[in-house]
């Protein structure tokens, strides 16, 4: 028999970018004046590709110095400063259910400590910021008669539409439909509610090489996402 591919719909879930530490790099305990491996696992778990992203590591400067970035997939280039590289990371498609994802490799050395500190806990973070695309296609019914004066059965009915998530952070979760007449015209109303369901901040696609970076940013560009809607 003839095995058919089986379909599988990618556009579910709110995870983008996701990261994990592997186990060991960093080491729990490491002595001073000591080179070690900060490794992690980066992979993309959404239906969007990501292209120019940034990832940074942020040390404890007064006890802990960067040495060096490995440079394989997914990091393509340096970034804004030395702690930030620039990654490319294919999203989930038809040919690659599971998403691209690769392994971050830093090289870092702990300074020689002050003689009266026996042991010092230090932080060591990853944090990435890329540009990301959500698409949503529920369908809407367009009905002109809104009296019901028309006689025959309808095509569609208007009512509320539940979303779940498209395979992105930000999920488009609820599209309510009105028809307005007006100046004895139709006209379709559409609501459209968006909702950050993943673990990130928001912030404008201007900006996103500043929000991984030691630059601050203005209260207006946090939350501020852009939005494209039409009809076929």
């Amino acid at each position: 028999p003839v095995q058919r591919p089986r379909s599988v719909d990618i556009y579910t879930g709110t995870d983008g970018i996701v990261m994990e530490f592997l186990n060991g790099a960093p080491s729990d305990k490491i002595s001073e004046d000591v080179e070690f491996q900060i490794m992690a696992n980066i992979k993309n778990n959404g239906a969007a590709d990501v292209r120019n992203g940034y990832l940074t590591v942020s040390l404890e400067k007064d006890y802990v110095e960067l040495y060096d970035w490995s440079f394989e997939e997914p990091i393509v280039s340096s970034g804004f400063d030395p702690e930030q590289v620039i990654f490319d990371l294919e999203g989930k498609s038809e040919f690659n259910v599971y998403g691209e994802e690769g392994v971050v490799k830093i090289t870092a050395k702990t300074k020689k400590m002050e003689e009266l500190i026996e042991s010092h806990t230090s932080t060591v973070s990853l944090t990435t910021c890329y540009e990301y695309s959500t698409i949503a296609n529920p369908t809407v019914c367009i009905d002109p008669d809104v009296y019901n004066l028309r006689a025959g059965e309808k095509s569609c009915a208007i009512k509320d539409i539940g979303l779940g998530s498209q395979g992105a952070p930000v999920a488009v979760t609820r599209v309510e439909q009105k028809m307005i007449v007006h100046d004895d015209k139709v006209e379709p109303q559409f609501l459209i509610y968006i909702v950050n369901k993943g673990n990130g901040q928001i912030v404008s696609k201007t900006k996103i090489e500043e929000a991984c970076s030691a630059t601050g940013l203005d209260h207006d560009v946090w939350n501020v996402i852009n939005v494209k809607a039409y009809l076929s």
